[in-house]
């Protein structure tokens, strides 16, 4: 039956399977018909003494022991199996059905109450750990590290090469060649004690005044003299949201800039588009003041901002945020009011 499978599978997608992992279901269920063997016998040895209630038990008995137990196994015979490449996973169902899962295609992996829910862009379905005799740790590392299963530990994302030798998954970790986000991190780490990328919702410029804007190709260098970070961001161990200052804010790559301007005193005024040009918005940055600021959709960002009496609005789309800072002042001023934020 499997190499039935196999051969399908190999001319199906035109692949050869050489090294591959089977991962059968348990047969666990089976003991269960065992137990009923004892019974079974004394059942029949109470019937040859005439004992009515037990001609009946027989019968079911005889029933359980030498009709489902065949049938079971012929269940376990077609039951789910996964076999396991070095490129992916084929799942098996029960009918003539075959899913294929590569490692490149996944969007997401879901671990949920001891299952990994999968999903691409054509199937997805939920494995139930338990059910197979197979630790799916080394699976779940492979999933990490593509990062499929996390989304706030990004550290975890990382090359790697998937072998399958001697019936055992192996993952073998290859040199991460340095990114520009990398490179930026580590010039930032020169001038900041802490340096964060990503999280950006973890942090609150409300109040922050920018102070001098600076333009390095199309990134913008936004240094601060303080922003409040929530007590959910990984660098804040003090369990409370904290004030810190001397801050720098990098966005990497700046695109669909737009700069515009309302007159706060002059009632149903609109915003006016002063200009969507990158250089003649960073002049207009200094010394602003952030009213508040908010993230407007995949790798959008908004501040709104008081410029003296008038009040501007600056959208922009972005590549990568980091975030560097020196100084922890204590608790920030929504902690201190009690002040919860969304």
């Amino acid at each position: 039956m499997l190499n039935k499978k196999v051969k399908k599978i190999e001319k199906k997608y035109k692949i050869v399977l050489d090294n591959y992992i089977l991962v059968e279901r348990k047969k666990g269920h089976l003991k269960y018909y065992y137990l009923l063997m004892p019974l079974f016998i004394l059942s029949v040895i109470l019937n040859q003494l005439n004992v009515e209630f037990f001609n009946l038990l027989t019968v079911a008995i005889f029933a359980l022991v030498f009709l489902a137990l065949p049938i079971s196994m012929i269940y376990e015979v077609m039951s789910n199996k996964i076999i396991i490449t070095s490129k992916g996973m084929f799942l098996l169902d029960k009918t003539d059905r075959i899913i294929n899962f590569k490692y490149s295609s996944i969007k997401s992996v879901l671990k949920i109450n001891g299952t990994l829910q999968i999903t691409d862009s054509h199937n997805k379905v939920k494995i139930i750990k338990s059910k197979f005799n197979y630790d799916f740790t080394i699976l779940e590392t492979i999933f990490e590290a593509k990062g499929y299963l996390t989304h706030d530990d990004e550290y975890l994302i990382r090359p790697i090469e998937i072998l399958v030798t001697d019936n055992k998954l192996v993952i073998v970790e290859l040199e991460d060649i340095e990114t520009d986000i990398q490179k930026i991190v580590g010039e930032l780490y020169n001038n900041y004690d802490i340096v964060t990328p990503g999280y950006i919702n973890y942090f609150v410029f409300r109040n922050s005044v920018f102070d001098k804007p600076t333009l390095k190709g199309n990134d913008l260098y936004i240094k601060m003299n303080k922003v409040d970070v929530k007590v959910d961001h990984p660098e804040n161990i003090s369990h409370e949201a904290i004030e810190v200052n001397d801050v720098v804010v990098l966005f990497k790559n700046i695109t669909e800039a737009r700069l515009y301007v309302k007159d706060p005193n002059v009632r149903g005024s609109k915003n006016d588009l002063v200009t969507n040009k990158l250089e003649e918005i960073i002049d207009s940055l200094e010394n602003c003041v952030v009213s508040d600021s908010f993230v407007i959709g995949d790798n959008k960002f908004q501040y709104l901002l008081s410029n003296k009496i008038m009040m501007n609005t600056f959208n922009f789309t972005y590549e990568e945020v980091i975030v560097g800072w020196n100084e922890t002042k204590g608790q920030s001023w929504f902690q201190k009011d009690e002040v919860k934020l969304y």
